[in-house]
């Protein structure tokens, strides 16, 4: 544990900027001014409803950061959405140290008129479940797991309540109402509606600003494998193109070594998306164009292109880890 600093009299601990970013889980060599976002998104196979939980802050040019926040959002099959602000906390800058002043969950201060010593816990414990969560999400984790975690560190007890996150339980599982299964599905193609790290979780299933590993930047990203049964080689080929009107991601099937006897095809377009920003806002996008297995099905129902969507999820994290399978 890092020396911590007191002020005023001991009236309040504080943390040295340069260990509050580890604290949270936030910390990086990079350590470049300029936005901090962590961000998943996940799609659940039985409902198709959708998740999402993007982690943010700002950082200085002294490393210090600020306005730290963490959301939730979640889709239901019918189309309604939702994004919640679950956690902001409010810093200072004493003598190069981060005072706290509160933390606030779904906009209601938490700490307020707490006794120092009881404060002083409940604050040390957000930030334990907080950096848990950054960690979850910057090792590819679910978004699903958000409340797991938040119950494990008993920060249910901490806000004096209930936490309750809509499409998620408390085992780490998808929790959407099966009602929603039986209500008509939205129509119409795909929209996201949102700022723009929401905007790019959704697009992406993941923003990371902190880990250069795990950032499929524009341009090709490929990993390679073999069929155990015939030999052949085929080299799987991610291709990202961030232009200023619309995102396009295209994943394809590639045999670069055939064996004798073996009719292996390439599959050109196995699935690819292209989202358009809408010109009035540069934040919210609809649905373009999808393929998968080179069919066009984006003018079909919004559920099957939310099917898709899932699976482009798990395609870019089989490259993210560069992985093939």
């Amino acid at each position: 544990m890092s020396e911590k600093l007191e002020h005023k009299g001991a009236a309040q601990n504080n943390w040295l900027i340069a260990d509050f970013a580890d604290r949270l889980g936030l910390g990086s060599s990079l350590r470049l001014p300029g936005p901090v976002i962590v961000a998943r998104a996940d799609v659940d196979p039985a409902t198709r409803g959708m998740l999402a939980v993007i982690s943010t802050a700002l950082r200085s040019d002294d490393a210090e950061l600020q306005d730290i926040q963490l959301r939730y959002w979640y889709r239901r099959q019918n189309g309604q959405s939702q994004i919640v602000h679950l956690f902001e906390i409010e810093t200072s800058v004493i003598d190069g140290s981060v005072e706290i002043e509160e933390i606030y969950y779904r906009n209601k201060p938490i700490l307020g008129n707490l006794p120092r010593d009881q404060a002083l816990r409940s604050r040390e414990l957000i930030l334990d479940a907080l950096r848990e969560i950054n960690l979850h999400l910057r090792e590819g984790g679910s978004p699903k797991k958000i409340l797991k975690i938040l119950r494990a560190w008993n920060i249910h007890d901490v806000i004096g309540e209930e936490i309750v996150l809509p499409g998620q339980n408390a085992d780490g599982e998808f929790k959407f109402l099966v009602a929603d299964t039986f209500n008509p599905a939205a129509k119409g193609q795909l929209k996201i509606d949102g700022d723009a790290s929401l905007a790019q979780a959704l697009i992406h299933g993941e923003v990371n600003t902190l880990d250069r590993h795990r950032d499929l930047d524009a341009g090709e990203h490929q990993t390679f494998a073999s069929n155990r049964n015939t030999g052949t080689t085929f080299k799987a080929l991610l291709r990202k193109e961030d232009q200023r009107r619309s995102i396009t991601t295209r994943a394809e099937l590639l045999p670069v070594m055939v064996p004798p006897g073996d009719d292996a095809k390439p599959m050109s377009n196995f699935l690819s998306t292209t989202w358009k920003r809408n010109a009035a806002n540069e934040d919210s996008f609809i649905l373009q164009a999808m393929k998968f297995l080179n069919t066009d099905i984006s003018r079909l129902d919004a559920d099957l292109q939310i099917r898709v969507l899932g699976a482009s999820y798990r395609i870019m994290d089989l490259f993210r880890r560069r992985r093939y399978h």
